[in-house]
């Protein structure tokens, strides 16, 4: 049974409950679950229909927490943080075993997010938990910018326990939502991939400085 609301605790509870919660990011809205908890993790793919093999990006409250998550943390990653703090912004890190394989698609690295939106990281921090939030919408549709959109889009899937409602609507630029940019550090090359009006790689071995 879905509820659209604005209780923050009631939204934490359920997350740490096993359950799904419609979370308010900067870009859109993100379904979210327990991401050390492989059942809940698994509802999110059986309520978007996502394929397994596309792996889900993990939500922190702060970057305190990174180390739940991530076994091996770059300086470089410490830098980015520390210049650029929250951010639509997605570091790729070796994955902790912890986190279920079914999050990263059995990959050995975990896609890492400290959302901008202080909403989103107080959902976090009071969940004390972290998050697997891809975007609250069935695999292939429009993501969704309300907590109504949400209840709309995934009603008929009877999966999603909550909606955490924000006032207003997330904010768009045109027709896209606010760049998203990954950030891939295996301590000898940093990928950054801008998406999604356009995809740009750049390959810079670290420790070189440019001019």
């Amino acid at each position: 049974m879905q509820h659209l609301g604005t209780d923050l605790a009631r939204a934490a509870s359920v997350l740490r409950s096993g359950g799904l919660v419609g979370m308010p990011t900067e870009t859109v809205y993100g379904l979210a679950a327990n991401a050390l908890d492989v059942v809940a993790v698994a509802r999110i793919f059986s309520a978007k229909n996502r394929p397994h093999f596309d792996p889900l990006i993990v939500h922190l409250s702060d970057w305190t927490e990174v180390d739940r998550v991530a076994h091996e943390i770059p300086s470089e990653a410490q830098l980015l943080w520390t210049a650029l703090g929250p951010a639509p912004l997605t570091y790729v890190l070796p994955k902790r075993p912890e986190v279920p394989d079914l999050v990263t698609s059995g990959l050995d690295h975990v896609a890492v997010r400290i959302p901008q939106l202080i909403l989103a990281r107080q959902l976090l921090a009071t969940a004390g938990v972290p998050v697997a939030a891809p975007s609250a919408n069935p695999f292939g549709f429009v993501s969704p910018t309300t907590a109504q959109h949400v209840a709309d889009q995934l009603a008929d899937r009877a999966l999603t326990h909550f909606a955490l409602a924000q006032v207003g609507t997330i904010q768009k630029h045109g027709r896209r939502t606010a760049m998203n940019t990954q950030l891939v550090l295996d301590g000898r090359a940093l990928h950054v991939v801008a998406r999604p009006q356009f995809a740009l790689v750049v390959h810079h071995p670290l420790g070189h400085d440019e001019q």
